[in-house]
């Protein structure tokens, strides 16, 4: 009962208590353990409209002592029943469920962003839920007792890793990648953190997405504009008070070398991460320098071409 988290953990649990191995070996890169069938059944209370754990098969888990926070997918990680009730997230505060808003839709953004798959039916699911995920995440910010808007956040944080939206397509998940060490090793929000790395993941790699960004801003905000894209992303984030830099959240520049070391662990190479093409260890501390300072975000955005 619970929410990404606390089902994340208890996804391990029901593997551990069967096999009795410590729970990290499982997270390891390359993994000293796999998980191979005969886990326990998890039923699952989700409280949080977020993670999406209560419909999908990975599971994140921080290592205390490293502060390394990593990820794993595997079929038995499915749990056997969830129950989704949107009643169990209306005590959630109102800035934290503006952090799961923001988890849900990088985990919908970044596949849609990170592959050239030919996939048109997935592009159009995944353009609704990023849309609803807009349009919903200003109502509850606004009315955070509004139960609608607290169903539909519901459904698109189950939905968002379930398979459906990137059937066909899927890609990394680089912001994520980039973010674990922010909140594994700060112990900020994940989605806080998220925030803080969507913006200049986007200025970056601009020239990378520029085709699938001017597609997203046609079906969502109306121009073909890849630039605009970004501008109306950000926009989104300020209206619904999410959009900070690192130096918003208390996290010291001297911090850097850290994220970046901590981040190819978590991605399991020692040189890049993955992304549409790989993003090498001086271009990340490019993004968490830009992630920065979001002080002249405009000026920045403008400035691409």
């Amino acid at each position: 009962i619970g929410g990404g988290s606390v089902i994340d953990a208890a996804k391990i649990i029901k593997v551990i208590a069967k096999t009795g191995k410590p729970s990290w070996d499982y997270f390891e890169r390359p993994p000293k353990e796999t998980i191979k069938g005969n886990t326990l059944p998890l039923l699952t209370v989700v409280t949080f409209a977020a993670t999406g754990s209560e419909l999908d098969n990975a599971a994140v888990i921080t290592n205390s002592e490293t502060r390394d926070k990593r990820g794993l997918f595997n079929p038995e990680l499915f749990p056997a029943i969830s129950i989704i009730d949107p009643l169990l997230t209306l005590s959630i505060p109102k800035h934290a469920t503006i952090d799961g808003v923001i988890d849900m839709f990088t985990h919908i953004f970044e596949s849609y962003l990170s592959s050239n798959a030919y996939a048109p039916v997935s592009d159009r699911i995944s353009e609704g839920l990023l849309k609803e995920c807009i349009n919903q995440g200003e109502v509850v910010f606004n009315d955070p007792q509004n139960i609608d808007a607290r169903e539909a956040l519901s459904w698109i944080a189950a939905l968002a890793l379930s398979g459906i939206p990137n059937a066909g397509r899927r890609g990394p998940h680089p912001m994520h990648r980039l973010e674990h060490p922010i909140s594994g090793i700060y112990g900020v929000s994940h989605g806080r953190g998220l925030s803080a790395i969507m913006p200049a993941y986007l200025i970056y790699t601009y020239d990378l997405h520029k085709d699938r960004l001017a597609l997203f801003g046609e079906m969502i905000f109306r121009t073909n504009n890849p630039r605009e894209t970004i501008l109306r992303i950000v926009e989104w984030l300020k209206r619904i008070d999410a959009l900070n830099g690192l130096k918003d959240l208390g996290i010291k520049k001297e911090s850097f070398e850290a994220f970046v070391s901590s981040a190819l662990r978590d991605d399991g190479n020692p040189d890049f991460i993955r992304a549409k093409r790989p993003l090498y260890k001086d271009e990340i501390m490019k993004i968490y320098e830009i992630a920065y300072d979001y002080s002249e975000i405009e000026k920045k955005i403008m400035e691409l071409s």
